[in-house]
């Protein structure tokens, strides 16, 4: 069986850091990566910041 994967992303912090996370998340196989947006970094921005620099992962965002 083929099981899909998502790792959340709390967008608080050092946006590089988000962005390699979400590389990281595309490396390990994980399907999606999704921005909760807390309150610090937009996650619109960092979910856009992360689709220019992941090729395969899929990006949510998880905004209340």
């Amino acid at each position: 069986m083929y099981r899909r994967i998502g790792i959340a992303l709390s967008c608080y912090g050092d946006p590089d850091k988000l962005i390699k996370m979400a590389q990281k998340a595309e490396k390990a196989g994980f399907n999606r990566a999704w921005f909760i947006e807390v309150q610090d970094v937009d996650a619109f921005v960092m979910s856009c910041a992360a689709a220019l620099n992941t090729e395969t992962i899929g990006i949510a965002t998880g905004v209340v």
